[in-house]
């Protein structure tokens, strides 16, 4: 779009944010930052700062997690006020009671509200979409089963940690015990299958995720001998593609999908299986997880500038249509994933909502995933400021 960007950053402490723009001013070399951009005083528990942030603004681009804890009432304002919004929540539970208690007052008032705009989920959420797109354009074939292989170096944060354990402890207080011995009769519409018009999506996404230790089912010629593990992230990813699926245009379409992070052999899988496997049993035990979180980074404490340079994220996407037809794509983004890719995805992300109207998927106002909005559009900006996207077909010899 040509359409001039304008924007402001905003925050609690008006210190910090002009402490924030000095550090960003001195690495670009370029002090008048501080003095040309807005400042906006916002607090998100407190209500009453929110419509000043939110009724002059067309987009807005957050971070403040946990989400569940500190995100909602921003949601609520950007639905009201008809402002598009951006997170990078990776809290699917949370996301879904947004959609509960907003999704009809942002139909109303033209909002698109699109969370997990970050490493939770554009990675996966994008090649699912873009997989299904291209199999449906260039073979007339529907997409039948995905996997998604990930390669990543990078670090972890305090308010990653917090996110995190605010979770469990939220999943452990709100479950319903009586469920282990009561059958529950009532069936209730899972958000994600909802379309906007409220009716129940024919598409949708199924499991294939692994359980433990395999080899990589992608042919290609990289993958060959190398091992396999599952993925933490898989089960949020699949979810936000699974919105994807459901608001696509496909015919009763159902994806298998199946996402592993990448080892070097089935040696170095097997030890970040385990990896994984003990750090989630720390974090649900409440007498080791005290003394571990001494030891852990707190929220504003994360990985050195090193680690986030150093880093990178690469998923391969592999896809099989029903008639046999192949499809596969590379997604590569240079920096640390978690964190400096994230905040790009972010920041690409709002201005998509802000300055790209007309290439959106949908019109109306809403609850979207990332790929069902934006998918091109995103990509090309992505691919535009540094990361690198490339799809190939192979098509059935039947």
């Amino acid at each position: 779009s040509s359409t001039t960007l304008k924007w402001a950053i905003a925050g609690r402490s008006e210190s910090k944010i002009k402490a924030t723009l000095s550090t960003i001013a001195q690495e670009l070399g370029n002090t008048d930052i501080v003095n040309n951009i807005d400042i906006i005083i916002a607090d998100t528990s407190d209500q009453s700062t929110l419509q000043g942030l939110v009724e002059n603004t067309r987009s807005i681009a957050t971070t403040v997690g946990p989400f569940q804890k500190y995100g909602s009432n921003l949601v609520k304002f950007c639905a009201l006020y008809g402002t598009h919004y951006a997170d990078i929540t990776g809290e699917v539970p949370w996301n879904k009671e947004m959609m509960r208690l907003y999704e009809h007052t942002a139909q109303q008032s033209g909002a698109k509200i699109v969370s997990f705009c970050g490493h939770d989920s554009i990675p996966w959420d994008i090649t699912v979409t873009y997989l299904s797109n291209k199999l449906k354009e260039e073979c007339n074939d529907q997409l039948g089963q995905v996997e998604c292989l990930n390669e990543l170096v990078g670090g972890v944060s305090g308010g990653t940690l917090a996110t995190v354990f605010e979770s469990i402890d939220r999943t452990v207080k709100d479950f319903q015990w009586e469920s282990l011995w009561k059958k529950d009769d009532t069936t209730t519409l899972d958000a994600y299958q909802r379309l906007p018009c409220g009716s129940e999506s024919e598409n949708k996404i199924v499991s294939d995720l692994p359980s433990t230790i395999s080899s990589c089912r992608n042919p290609s010629q990289r993958f060959i001998g190398k091992g396999s593990s599952p993925f933490f992230m898989a089960a949020i990813n699949m979810e936000v593609a699974g919105r994807s699926v459901a608001l696509s245009n496909g015919t009763k379409q159902v994806v298998q999908y199946r996402e592993a992070l990448v080892a070097e052999n089935m040696m170095d899988a097997f030890v970040a299986w385990w990896g994984t496997i003990l750090f989630g049993t720390v974090a649900v035990n409440p007498v080791l997880l005290p003394i571990i979180k001494k030891f852990l980074p707190s929220p504003g404490e994360g990985p050195t500038e090193s680690v986030l340079n150093d880093g990178f994220l690469c998923v391969t996407g592999y896809g099989k249509g029903v008639k046999g037809n192949g499809v596969e794509s590379v997604f590569y983004f240079p920096h640390d994933g978690g964190y400096k890719s994230t905040a790009r995805m972010l920041v690409e992300s709002g201005i998509c909502l802000a300055l790209d109207d007309e290439r959106h998927e949908h019109t109306a106002g809403g609850f979207y995933s990332p790929a069902s909005l934006m998918c091109d559009a995103l990509i090309d900006r992505l691919v535009s400021t540094g990361s690198s996207f490339a799809c190939s077909v192979s098509t059935s010899k039947k």
